[in-house]
């Protein structure tokens, strides 16, 4: 996967694409055939270490993503002359290259130092869990991370019952990350996902049955179910008595008169 910056370097011109960082995507943008084994044209990125806005050169990491090395490729004079280029950019129109940055990928915002607003909200869009690289953030920033990967949940301290509701919403088996949950978010992320079950300590029976109705397979991560729980699962589906450890002979006998097993 190419990594933000990307550049492909020619013998006389440095080529990029701010919308789009892919090196495969410059290349078609400017015309140019990769079928070679052996280009005229190398793919590097520069990496940012800790600041995507530091103008030191040994701030970022300098990486050739191909094995093959024209003759006239000359790694140190490439790596600064990137280094020029990526900085001109960030001078003329910061912003746009911050938003350019953050939309090809959102773990970008880690590299900012201070994001604005906008450039949280496109980063938390992009991906969920780019949460975890933004200090504070806004209700709204939460609600839209939340809302794009339940399991962002994890990097909020102290979220709302609201935000806990659309985090097993999106995922029930975000419930994982949410402490004490009620027995009515237990229900909610069950109801989505009956793998959920596994993530919910002492469940109550109806929570189980709720589980094994979604999947019957979910009664797997369920400690000693009771018979009416393993009937409940095979009579769904009878293959469902191979995640049953020792089941008794009436439950294999009701398992095989389901028609779907093999003995």
């Amino acid at each position: 996967m190419c990594q933000f910056f990307s550049f492909i370097v020619t013998r006389s011109r440095l080529l990029y694409d701010l919308d789009d960082h892919s090196h495969t995507s410059i290349l078609e943008k400017h015309g140019i055939e990769d079928k070679k084994s052996s280009p005229e044209f190398v793919r590097v990125e520069l990496i940012p270490r800790v600041d995507l806005e530091s103008n030191d050169i040994n701030d970022f990491r300098f990486h050739v993503d191909q094995d093959f090395k024209p003759d006239w490729f000359n790694e140190i004079v490439e790596r600064e002359a990137c280094f020029k280029e990526y900085q001109k950019l960030l001078n003329e129109n910061r912003e746009a290259f911050l938003v350019s940055a953050v939309k090809q990928n959102g773990y970008a915002i880690k590299y900012i130092k201070n994001p604005s607003e906008k450039l949280q909200r496109l980063a938390v869009t992009q991906k969920g869990y780019a949460i975890q690289f933004i200090k504070n953030p806004s209700e709204k920033i939460q609600e839209l991370a939340v809302s794009r990967n339940g399991y962002a949940i994890r990097y909020i301290k102290k979220p709302s019952e609201e935000l806990k509701e659309l985090a097993v919403k999106q995922d029930g088996c975000a419930i994982q990350y949410i402490k004490n949950p009620s027995e009515e978010l237990q229900k909610l992320a069950v109801s989505g996902d009956g793998y959920a079950i596994k993530f919910i300590k002492n469940p109550s029976e109806s929570l189980k049955r709720l589980a094994v109705k979604k999947y019957e397979s979910a009664i797997k991560f369920i400690n000693n179910p009771s018979e009416e729980l393993q009937k409940l699962a095979v009579k769904q589906n009878g293959w469902a008595i191979n995640f049953i450890k020792n089941p008794s002979k009436k439950i294999q006998k009701f398992a095989r008169e389901q028609g779907q097993l093999p003995f």
